[in-house]
């Protein structure tokens, strides 16, 4: 079977900040306590305003692309999601 990468969709937030961490502490968790796992590696896809970094890309690795106006998400952040992902595939980031 083929190993699995997590990927996490996240936005520059202190909230999501605290679930990203708790989600990679968990996924690290699992991955040493299996070390037969096919989970096989954990990334963070960042959507923040002027595709900025933060603190949290020292410790988990991190993709940080721009995140989608409020022209497009029209209030509904939540569609962030699929448009990091969309923004996330354009980067020399992705494919090395």
């Amino acid at each position: 079977r083929p190993p699995f990468h997590v990927l996490l969709t996240a936005q520059a937030s202190l909230y999501q900040e605290w679930q990203t961490r708790i989600m990679h502490y968990h996924y690290r968790k699992v991955v040493a306590a299996n070390p037969c796992s096919e989970m096989s590696g954990f990334t963070r896809i960042l959507a923040s305003a002027g595709g900025r970094g933060d603190s949290l890309m020292d410790t988990i690795p991190t993709i940080v692309v721009e995140q989608a106006g409020s022209d497009q998400t029209r209030g509904f952040q939540v569609i962030n999601r699929p448009w990091t992902i969309a923004q996330m595939v354009k980067t020399d980031a992705w494919r090395a």
